[in-house]
Formats: C-alpha cells, sequence, structure tokens
C-alpha cells in the first residue's frame, strides 16, 4: 500500500480530524521541479487546538506509528507568535526512462560519457511528496486555502489566533 493511501486511510479513519481541502496536483510527463506528484491535506482538529504544545502531539497522531515521515517541520511557540508544522512523505511512484540519440556522425566516435554507438539511456524514478498541514481550527484553515490569511500559512501572530480560539472568526 503507498504511503498517499495510508495517509488518506487514517485521516479519513479520524474522527477528531477535518479535511479541509485536498489539493491533488499531478505533473506527467514532466516534474515539478523533483516531484511529479503532489498531493498537500490541509486539516484541522475538529475541536481547536490553539498552543504548539496540542498541536504538536495532535498532528504526529495523525498517521499510524509505522508510518515513517521523510521529514516534519515542528509546531512551534513564542510569545507573540505560532509556527505551523508539517508533516511530509516521499514516495517512488514510477520510473521514467529515456534513450538519448546523437545524430551527429562525428559525434559517434567522441568520448562522451556514458554514450555508446551513439546512444545513452537514462533512467529516473518518478516521485510523490504528501504533505499533511494541521491548522489550529477548520476556520483558521479555510481561511488560509481561501486567501484571507495568505501569509499566515506558516505562522500566525497571538493576535490573529486568538480571534479564532475566541471564535470571534467561524468556518
Amino acid at each position: 500500500m503507498s504511503k498517499l493511501s495510508i495517509v488518506r486511510q487514517s485521516l479519513e479513519a479520524n474522527p477528531n480530524v477535518v479535511i479541509v481541502k485536498v489539493d491533488d496536483q499531478k505533473y506527467f510527463p514532466n516534474a515539478d521541479g523533483f516531484w511529479s506528484h503532489k498531493v498537500d491535506y490541509i486539516v484541522a482538529p475538529r475541536r481547536g487546538l490553539y498552543t504548539a504544545d496540542e498541536l504538536q502531539p495532535f498532528m504526529m497522531s495523525l498517521v499510524p506509528d509505522g508510518l515513517a515521515h521523510s521529514s516534519v517541520n515542528h509546531f512551534s511557540q513564542y510569545p507573540k507568535k505560532l509556527i505551523f508544522g508539517t508533516l511530509y512523505f516521499d514516495e517512488k511512484v514510477g520510473e521514467e526512462e529515456r534513450i538519448l540519440t546523437l545524430t551527429d556522425e562525428e559525434l559517434f566516435d567522441a568520448d562522451i560519457e556514458g554514450f555508446t554507438d551513439g546512444k545513452r539511456t537514462i533512467k529516473q524514478d518518478l516521485q510523490r511528496r504528501t504533505w499533511v498541514r494541521p491548522y489550529p481550527n477548520e476556520a483558521f484553515a479555510r481561511d488560509v486555502i481561501e486567501g484571507r490569511l495568505e501569509y499566515r500559512k506558516y505562522k500566525t501572530d497571538s493576535e490573529t489566533l486568538r480571534k479564532y480560539e475566541r471564535g470571534l472568526v467561524r468556518a
């Protein structure tokens, strides 16, 4: 089973999670940088959590213990800001093989690395990255994806966070 399938099933089965948006982008046959497939899960706890001490364990509980993440940004709290955490899951989803063929006969005998009889085979793995991005509550997550909190995608200030915590902003 793919890492994406495990992440998807875990999030969908968790009654404490609201999946606010899934951004699924495929870049075949040309990758977007290193990734051929990118899936970004924007999620929130069903009941809001507003500190790094609450959000960090919530984030780490979103997937089974046996599924190793490729990388993680931890939630961090400072007196006037909260930096959001993210889980990353990378996996191979295919292979690409291309044959480069030289057409200039003068180059056939040239000592060009990797070429034999004017041909070279290039093999490359196709990669997927899945992100899981938890936000403090559903309203905050919706406002991030709808652009109302454009500059709050990775962090927020304590004043903005208090508005969401007090219910002054609703989904």
